[in-house]
């Protein structure tokens, strides 16, 4: 979730300062892309260290005990907050700053308020409702097994949209995807005939 923010920052950064952004170096980015991975561990840590010392592991189990009535059930709602709902209002948020900055620039190519509204839609669609459902789980305790079940899913499509979603939205994404195609297509037609010809050369 939050690497689509960096990128809704992106969007911002090359509308809002875009001299500053023409500087930007591949380090920079790097060093956005480590500091964003660095904060969602710093923020899951105390769930994690309060779980290794309240909490016995069984081998082979992966899970934080997150119940309503202990203290990692607070915490489980502000991981989800921060790391979860907060991003997708900054994108919201963001898309809508980019729209109006684009529109009074009146700029001719729009790839990436493209690809930030796109994303955006599809943040908002899959990932919304399983999120304002988890934390009504995690403050009421009620559950349905079928919703979650459904929610869930919805909430795991969007990890194969994402790779679509950019290929669709970038020119030049997309033509080197087409470029990879045809270039794979044409080796294997070239295969084709080279062991056709072996076939009618070793018949006569």
């Amino acid at each position: 979730m939050n690497l689509h923010m960096v990128i809704a920052i992106n969007r911002l950064w090359a509308l809002f300062a875009p001299t500053s952004y023409r500087n930007c170096t591949k380090r920079t980015a790097l060093a956005i892309v480590v500091m964003n991975l660095v904060f969602i561990h710093l923020v899951c840590l105390p769930g994690l260290i309060a779980e290794s010392l309240h909490y016995e592991q069984d081998p082979g189990e992966c899970y934080i005990h997150v119940r309503v009535s202990n203290g990692l059930n607070a915490w489980s709602i502000a991981v989800t907050v921060v790391i979860f709902c907060l991003p997708i209002v900054f994108m919201i948020v963001a898309a809508v700053a980019v729209w109006v900055r684009e529109r009074s620039l009146m700029h001719q190519h729009h790839t990436g308020l493209r690809l930030l509204m796109v994303l955006t839609v599809s943040v908002c669609v899959c990932w919304i409702p399983y999120e304002l459902y988890y934390v009504q789980y995690r403050i009421t305790g009620y559950q349905n097994l079928l919703v979650n079940y459904l929610l869930s899913t919805l909430y795991n499509v969007q990890a194969i949209l994402d790779p679509l979603l950019i290929v669709y939205s970038m020119p030049s994404f997309r033509a080197a995807v087409a470029c990879a195609f045809r270039r794979k297509r044409n080796s294997v037609a070239d295969q084709g005939i080279q062991l056709l010809s072996r076939h009618r050369t070793s018949t006569f």
